[in-house]
C-alpha cells in the first residue's frame, strides 16, 4: 500500500491536473498521457518492492 497519505494526496492532484491540461490541449490523447505518466511509476514501485516467498505444502 499506500505508505503516505500526503504524497498520495498530492500524487492524485497532479494525476488530476495533468488529466485537465491534456484534455484541453490534446483531448484526443488525454488517456494516453495519464497512462504514460502512471506507467514509470507502478514499473519502479513493483521492482522496489521485496519479493515474498510462498511457502511449499
Amino acid at each position: 500500500g499506500l505508505v503516505s497519505y500526503p504524497l498520495t494526496a498530492a500524487a492524485a492532484l497532479v494525476v488530476g491536473i495533468v488529466e485537465a491540461f491534456s484534455s484541453f490541449y490534446a483531448s484526443n490523447f488525454k488517456e494516453v498521457i495519464v497512462f504514460t505518466l502512471l506507467l514509470p511509476v507502478l514499473i519502479l514501485r513493483s521492482l522496489a518492492t521485496p519479493e515474498v516467498e510462498e511457502e511449499g505444502d
